[in-house]
């Protein structure tokens, strides 16, 4: 039976209408064809619009797909098919990590509701683009070419070698063509950045740097940092929820226990840190100022929940606290607080308002 901190299958079904409702909607206030929905203001109708080369283009068509595959409506499949074909070139985009985001949400949702195997040669394709990103010596994907990014007067920035930890979610990309194409390599290779980013991204007490250098030669650590988040010492609630949600997978592949060891201790951090209403502030460690209160990120929130759900099924004695976190999430994130339907000024077509994409005010 459903605790009251936990949503009902009335609730989930009523918030399967209003995503495909918002979605459609979405559909409809797209500038073009060819053009991406990344982020809105909730006072305005129209979305901020990207090309194919952007990290997020692969969402909104994914989400076109999960909508079709819950509501049967073959709207959906027709939209997210029209969408999705100015998304083929990115199979062949070898400058990004990227491209498990924006292939693996899209091509790849695709084959695994429909099951046809037109999608399979781009998958492949984008796995392969992929790869040419892993450096065997760092046993490394790389995940951003700017050498010296961040770098000082006088920094040597021959050697750099740049990895997020944000590069933790386009591991199911070579994890799951790996399997499905026979490439062992491929296999490899995600394990090893899965294991590298848990000895060199987590801290002692659970936390996650953003950004660490590597030597590209040696594998050495040159300097730890963050782009998105407070501080270099401080902890991105985003980044966290990327932890949560990217070591647990990369457990679902490999049953590697110290990849189920780094999920548990990256969602022990976010659960103790989250607000009384469980929807995180940008960075778990911003100051709170006098009379300003530290943005909300309700995409922290639910990625973070989405990874939790999955940590549940693996953690034994853990179960109940994962699970119970991750409805606590849900609830409040399903709540007229957060839902868009909540705030009768907001014109945006979106489920959720107050994610954080990046807070300039640091």
């Amino acid at each position: 039976m459903a605790s009251n901190a936990e949503l009902t299958d009335n609730d989930i079904t009523q918030l399967v209408i209003y995503a495909a409702q918002q979605t459609a909607k979405t559909w409809s206030r797209l500038s073009s064809k060819r053009k991406y929905p990344a982020y809105g203001d909730p006072q305005e109708e129209e979305w901020s619009e990207t090309n194919a080369d952007k990290w997020t283009c692969g969402f909104y068509p994914g989400m076109l797909w999960m909508v079709y595959h819950f509501t049967g409506d073959d709207q959906f499949l027709t939209w997210a098919e029209r969408l999705q074909d100015g998304l083929t070139e990115v199979q062949h985009n070898r400058s990004t990590h990227d491209v498990g985001f924006m292939v693996f949400d899209s091509f790849g949702w695709a084959y695994r509701i429909t099951g046809e195997k037109k999608y399979l040669p781009i998958i492949r394709t984008a796995a392969e683009s992929l790869m040419t990103r892993y450096r065997p010596i760092v046993k490394r994907i790389r995940s951003w070419d700017n050498k010296g990014w961040n770098q000082q007067p006088g920094d040597d920035v021959t050697h750099s070698f740049l990895v997020i930890i944000d590069n933790l979610m386009n591991l199911n990309l070579l994890f799951w063509s790996a399997k499905q194409f026979t490439q062992p390599a491929w296999y490899e290779a995600a394990h090893a950045h899965a294991l590298g980013t848990a000895a060199n991204f987590l801290r002692p007490d659970g936390s996650t740097f953003h950004v660490v250098e590597f030597h590209d030669e040696t594998g050495e650590v040159l300097e730890r940092r963050t782009h998105q988040g407070y501080a270099d010492d401080s902890c991105w609630s985003r980044g966290q929820a990327w932890a949560v949600y990217g070591f647990t997978e990369s457990y679902r592949h490999t049953r590697d226990p110290e990849l189920l060891r780094a999920a548990t201790r990256a969602a022990d951090y976010f659960i103790d840190r989250l607000p009384e209403d469980a929807v995180p502030y940008w960075d778990f460690n911003a100051p709170v100022e006098e009379g300003r209160e530290q943005p909300r990120d309700t995409s922290a929130g639910a990625i973070a929940a989405s990874g939790l759900l999955e940590l549940s099924l693996y953690t034994g004695e853990k179960e109940s606290r994962y699970y119970g976190q991750a409805q606590r999430i849900l609830k409040s994130l399903a709540s007229d607080t957060y839902l868009t339907r909540g705030d009768p000024k907001a014109k945006i077509s979106s489920l959720l308002l107050y994610g954080t994409i990046g807070n300039p005010d640091k």
